[in-house]
């Protein structure tokens, strides 16, 4: 897992009230999360005309508070992809939870155009944001009138078919070749049953949303957790829970260290199995601790 430090970005929470200093920008609103060759053509339209008004390039993503991953990219991936694109392009990571879909347009409006700093939008026609039902093309001509830069169409953005397929086929070492990024899932930790303590395979899990694409089974895992300098090796079983979530339930090697409500970045490295049926205490710790060998034996060998 490569992560780099991205200086250009910055993550604003609407409920934190925090006032935010910005020069003027032109921001280009798209889906991010599922970037490809469409968003390339747009930035360097975007690049073109903030040259042209001399203001700063901003790309404006959207995403749940909660942070559940369900798409290709997550916010270091994201940040990743920008610095590629462009050295001079600042990402702001804008979290849509209860408050904002329930804004006003005006108060909405201010918060975008006074405390963001973005004067000009750059959006596509037939645009609808993917989490925030209030940003489509019909917001963003309203709020800023002539000021709004409409280029492209939205509805001509190809589907990213065949990176999601190879994440269904769990191919992560080909996903990494087509796209130089590692295939991240992300979430904070939530309380589970804790039966794994019992057996001496603690875990750590996040919740996953219901469309992503990648296919349930048992993983050798990399985990960064939040504020914490080291990267870990462990395994995680991918599964549906008895309340019908997609849950990954990590086991990080050599940690035993309580992180509830912590973020953490899950890198799946390679597949070890699907999920399969115990039937006793004793079978499921004979199946962790072979699972345990064949993770490590992989971590090993790439050392």
């Amino acid at each position: 897992m490569k992560l780099q430090d991205f200086k250009n970005s910055m993550t604003y929470n609407n409920m934190t009230r925090m006032m935010v200093y910005s020069p003027d920008r032109i921001a280009y609103f798209s889906d991010f999360q599922n970037w490809n060759s469409h968003e390339d053509e747009m930035i360097a339209a975007l690049l073109k005309k903030a040259a042209e008004l001399n203001v700063e390039p901003l790309l404006f993503v959207s995403f749940n508070e909660k942070e559940f991953s369900s798409d290709l990219y997550i916010k270091e991936n994201i940040e990743a992809l920008a610095h590629k694109a462009s050295p001079q392009l600042h990402v702001l990571f804008y979290v849509i939870n209860g408050l904002t879909d329930k804004m006003p347009h005006d108060a909405l409006i201010r918060n975008l155009q006074e405390m963001m700093g973005i004067k000009y939008a750059m959006v596509n026609d037939n645009y609808q944001d993917p989490i925030c039902s209030q940003f489509n093309t019909n917001f963003f001509k309203a709020a800023w009138g002539d000021k709004v830069v409409l280029h492209g169409n939205y509805a001509t953005k190809p589907e990213n078919t065949e990176l999601r397929a190879l994440i269904e086929a769990s191919d992560f070492d080909l996903f990494t070749d087509e796209t130089e990024l590692e295939y991240l899932i992300t979430g904070r930790v939530v309380h589970g049953k804790q039966l794994g303590r019992t057996i001496g395979y603690p875990t750590a899990n996040v919740l996953v949303a219901k469309d992503s694409p990648m296919k349930h089974g048992v993983f050798a895992v990399r985990v960064k957790i939040n504020a914490i300098d080291n990267l870990f090796e462990g395994m995680g079983c991918y599964w549906v829970n008895e309340r019908g979530e997609n849950l990954f339930e990590v086991t990080i090697f050599d940690f035993d260290e309580e992180i509830y409500e912590r973020r953490i970045i899950i890198e799946p490295v390679q597949k070890l199995h699907d999920i399969k049926k115990v039937n006793s205490l004793d079978e499921l710790k004979a199946m962790l601790k072979q699972d345990q060998e064949l993770s490590q034996e992989l971590f090993a060998s790439l050392r």
